[in-house]
């Protein structure tokens, strides 16, 4: 029987035709294994040696064609030798592929097809050309996501509508994802900079590579650098509001270490059986902030009521108005028009049932918390500071987690955490 893995890396020992020797070895089904070099087990030297430990284990006796390696102290030395030199080999010969191809990249030379959608590759050039068709789609994504039509809303939206249009994705396929759109909003190379050397691959896995390793590749641009930053700005503040949306942590999105000014994730730490929330660092290179969740909420909250009561916000301007009070008002108007829907079909009803009910209590309720929010999002000081913070105070009362996070993205930017601080820094 033949156990042959064509065309798979020899680095590691996850491959089907390996895996399949190893368990009919240990299954007591092989006597004899016969392989033409010991680097054809493996390039590297411990996966050499782990392998044959195990066939000798099991019985099996195992031959090379090219080398008769003895059960003696300079065989198995010329072995372990032979192996060392086979893994140096394949080291050297891909830091040799790495380093022509980078020179090749820095001659601002396309290495292959990318398959970006929007361009083609001219391989005799070694360039990206524009690919009008496909450009014009991409102009329009640009243009869907911020200024969506009716009836496409959102990376979703475009993505359906895309599909239900028949618009061929770059290889081919009926069907748009929303990932494939956000790729395309994110891409530098609509705006001319295609960048290589961007990632590195290894068994592990494939990797960013730090900043200062790309090369940058100008090419032509489909999309004015102006909507360009601006879909950049309304991604991040979405990202932003969708983060805290399913957390419990009222800062999730928000919150930056004020030493290092990394961004701050929550996460629970058990101790003694008991797990306690706090804010941590999301990287592990920052300065090791750690804060109590509690300690830091409750802090906020009593400061940001009290802005609110006293001299936040006087007004908004379209230019300052954050996104998330247009995604809050589409939200609240989709949720009238349900709400009505909902309504009539139940008009005929003469006993509500159950579940119907539960739904329309939650209608309810959270349209009660949007206009709340949406109001003291334009909250304006009239009158004396007791009779503010005393209108203020029966709006806040009764606001639920979201509600408050929602409330709060709506004037805070970002909030900078220190060990013993938070600065609230406002639109």
């Amino acid at each position: 029987m033949i156990f042959a893995d064509e065309g798979v890396s020899g680095e590691t020992l996850v491959r089907p035709a390996l895996e399949r020797l190893r368990k009919q070895v240990r299954g007591g089904l092989v006597q004899t294994v016969v392989c033409l070099d010991p680097d054809r087990l493996s390039r590297k030297l411990l996966n050499q040696l782990i392998l044959t430990d195990e066939f000798e284990r099991h019985g099996v006796e195992i031959t090379f064609v090219n080398g008769d390696y003895a059960k003696t102290p300079e065989g198995a030395l010329f072995y372990a030798l032979r192996g060392a030199i086979s893994e140096f080999e394949k080291a050297k010969i891909t830091e040799r592929m790495c380093r022509g191809r980078r020179e090749k990249a820095r001659q601002g030379r396309v290495l292959r097809d990318f398959q970006i959608y929007g361009f083609d590759f001219d391989p005799i050039q070694e360039r990206l050309v524009v690919n009008h068709c496909e450009a014009e789609v991409v102009r329009l994504i640009f243009s869907w996501f911020l200024s969506p039509p009716m009836g496409v809303r959102g990376i979703s939206g475009i993505a359906q509508f895309l599909t239900e249009k028949g618009v061929p994705t770059k290889r081919g396929a009926a069907k748009w994802h929303r990932q494939v759109v956000r790729q395309i909003l994110e891409n530098r190379a609509y705006i001319g900079e295609f960048y290589q050397n961007k990632w590195q691959s290894s068994v592990q896995g494939i990797r960013l590579r730090p900043k200062d390793d790309w090369i940058l590749i100008p090419c032509p641009a489909i999309v004015n650098e102006t909507i360009f930053l601006q879909v950049q700005t309304r991604l991040e503040k979405s990202r932003k509001w969708y983060a805290g949306r399913e957390s419990d942590y009222l800062l999730s999105g928000l919150a930056r270490c004020s030493q290092c000014g990394l961004g701050l994730r929550g996460k629970r730490i058990s101790s003694r059986g008991k797990a306690t929330a706090y804010y941590v660092e999301s990287q592990s290179k920052g300065c090791g902030l750690r804060v109590l969740k509690e300690d830091v909420d409750s802090a906020v909250w009593i400061f940001f009521s009290k802005l609110l009561s006293s001299r936040w916000p006087r007004s908004h301007n379209e230019s300052t108005q954050p996104v998330y009070a247009g995604q809050m008002k589409k939200e609240l108007e989709l949720l009238q028009r349900r709400k009505t829907d909902l309504l009539r079909e139940l008009a005929s009803l003469t006993i509500l049932p159950e579940d119907l009910s539960a739904v329309l209590q939650a209608f309810n309720e959270r349209e009660r918390e949007l206009i709340t929010v949406l109001e003291l999002s334009q909250w304006q000081t009239v009158g004396s500071e007791d009779r503010a913070t005393e209108n203020v105070s029966q709006l806040l009362q009764g606001l639920s987690l979201p509600a408050k996070r929602e409330l709060l993205r709506l004037v805070v930017k970002e909030a900078q955490v220190g060990q013993d601080s938070v600065t609230l820094i406002t639109f």
